[in-house]
């Protein structure tokens, strides 16, 4: 299964270790990240918030060039399984591991 943001020109999709980003209406890959891992994702602005099963955060340029990662912080400790989709109210960021529920502050 995999999950897809749509931004005004492409479409960036996680699925399984793969992100990539489409031309809308056009089908024409523009870039792939292989080796990504599986996660979720939230589009935010021009940004992506991507939460990995493996616990840890990414923040990322929603580009429709390239793959542009601009923080990763590990939320859960390692051996963590993130399976619950993230939520995203009000500035911020709710997520969950199998055992314990976090809020970031993640707005301005």
């Amino acid at each position: 299964m995999s999950k897809s943001l749509r931004c005004p020109a492409v479409v960036i999709a996680i699925a399984i270790n793969l992100v990539t980003a489409t031309l809308r209406g056009q089908g024409n890959v523009r870039w792939k990240q292989p080796d990504f891992g599986t996660a979720n994702l939230i589009g935010v602005d021009d940004k992506l918030l991507i939460q990995k099963t493996s616990g840890e955060l990414v923040l990322a340029q929603a580009s429709p060039d390239r793959f542009i990662q601009l923080a990763t912080a590990r939320i859960f400790p390692q051996g963590s399984v993130v399976q619950a989709l993230p939520a995203l109210s009000d500035g911020r960021l709710f997520v969950r591991d199998e055992s314990k529920l976090v809020v970031l502050h993640v707005g301005r």
